[in-house]
This record gives C-alpha cells, sequence and structure tokens, in this order.
C-alpha cells in the first residue's frame, strides 16, 4: 500500500527592523522578504513535522 506523506519544515530568522510602529516594521520586513534581502536557508531550520494526507 502507498501513503502520501505531508512533510513541513520551519524556518525561522530574527531580523532587526527600524521602523516608527510595530505595522510599519511589519511591512517593512515583509517587502524585504518577497525583494530577496532576507533568505532563509538551512541554518534558519526550527522543525519538521511529518503527517499523513
Amino acid at each position: 500500500m502507498k501513503y502520501t506523506v505531508i512533510v513541513t519544515e520551519t524556518l525561522s530568522q530574527k531580523v532587526k527592523i527600524e521602523a516608527d510602529s510595530e505595522a510599519d516594521a511589519l511591512e517593512i520586513a515583509e517587502d524585504m522578504y518577497y525583494a530577496s534581502d532576507i533568505i532563509l536557508d538551512c541554518d534558519d531550520f526550527v522543525c519538521a513535522e511529518f503527517e499523513i494526507d
């Protein structure tokens, strides 16, 4: 029998952002992420989860 297993990896990185508000900091970080200024890689690994689909 074949099973489909979902493997989910979580990566996390702390980034210092200077901004006028929390909302601005989140927007700046998001913009930086989508502009590839913030790149998560294997060094940012936090955990892996496995589940049956």
